[in-house]
């Protein structure tokens, strides 16, 4: 019976080869990163101006409303209605923290903090009531 011996087999090189590929990856990564940056900037810093259907719940009890809504990379401002009124929305906006008034034409308001996603289309947050 005959043994055959491995291959020599050099270590270094195979180290020194997979951290090339390493760095490579990390390279690769870094310019993807830097990509997304670039485009969440170019959503964050675009104005979005659209018809909004949303709805709140309040004591359990689901609310529609509609409103027209002007966002952009600091600001957020609507007009619509529910079935309290019209009302009118006005606010800042932080990175993704949002929070405006909900004044409703000659009665209360209501003060609103939440997120918002990146493409500002969905918000989330709490409302609290403050009267005039």
């Amino acid at each position: 019976m005959q043994i055959k011996c491995c291959q020599n087999v050099n270590l270094k090189k195979v180290a020194n080869d997979t951290i090339d590929n390493v760095k490579k990856e990390i390279i690769k990564l870094e310019r993807e990163r830097k990509e997304l940056e670039i485009k969440a900037q170019v959503i964050i810093d675009h104005k979005v101006t659209a018809r909004w259907e949303g709805f709140y719940i309040y004591d359990s009890t689901r609310g529609d409303m509609n409103f027209d809504f002007t966002i952009d990379a600091t600001t957020v401002c609507a007009t619509g209605n529910d079935e309290y009124g019209d009302f009118e929305i006005n606010g800042k906006i932080n990175k993704l923290h949002v929070k405006f008034i909900k004044q409703y034409i000659g009665k209360h308001k209501l003060i609103y903090e939440g997120s918002i996603n990146p493409d500002r289309s969905f918000m989330k947050g709490f409302y609290r009531y403050e009267e005039n």
